[in-house]
């Protein structure tokens, strides 16, 4: 059964400081896996339960759905940290925390078919260097930073319709 967005709002918001020594904690082991995250061409499954664990993937999801909503301040503070232990960790951190915090500007129609089934789901979107949407609805990407991990990702891409020849660009 799936949770109703009133369901799932936490009873207690952290604040900045405990968000960035939950980060902070992570430091060390973070250091411990930068080279296999180095080797592996990603984070390891181990790191993203770890971010997830301490709620670091929550820091832009809306509160009526489990998150914190913090500020950028929190987030930029909260990356850095991470990337003293990893800077791999730290920028993919920063990149898909950001993308949340795109998905909380959707309609709230979208928010609701996503956010109650999905409350831990990590987000990353396609854009760097666009792709192509044919109409297969079968879309090629060049590259997308965090999508492992993901759940959803929101691309931009060339959308061709059979009717037309331009390229129109699409979310």
């Amino acid at each position: 059964m799936a949770l109703t967005a009133q369901q799932t709002a936490p009873s207690y918001l952290p604040t900045r400081d405990e968000l960035v020594a939950r980060a902070k904690a992570l430091t060390p082991v973070l250091r411990d896996r930068a080279e296999q995250t180095e080797d592996l061409g990603c984070i390891p499954d181990e790191t993203i339960a770890d971010l997830k664990a301490a709620g670091l993937h929550k820091l832009f999801t809306p509160a009526r759905y489990g998150g914190y909503e913090v500020d950028w301040g929190t987030h930029v503070a909260v990356s850095r940290e991470l990337a003293r232990g990893c800077g791999s960790t730290g920028w993919i951190g920063s990149i898909v925390m950001s993308h949340t915090w795109m998905l909380a500007r959707f309609p709230a129609d979208t928010q609701e078919a996503f956010w109650p089934e999905h409350p831990d789901a990590i987000i990353c979107t396609a854009s760097a260097g666009g792709g192509s949407l044919e109409d297969t609805e079968v879309a090629t990407l060049p590259m997308v930073a965090g999508a492992l991990p993901a759940a959803w990702i929101t691309p931009t891409v060339c959308w061709y319709p059979p009717s037309r020849t331009a390229c129109r660009a699409t979310t």
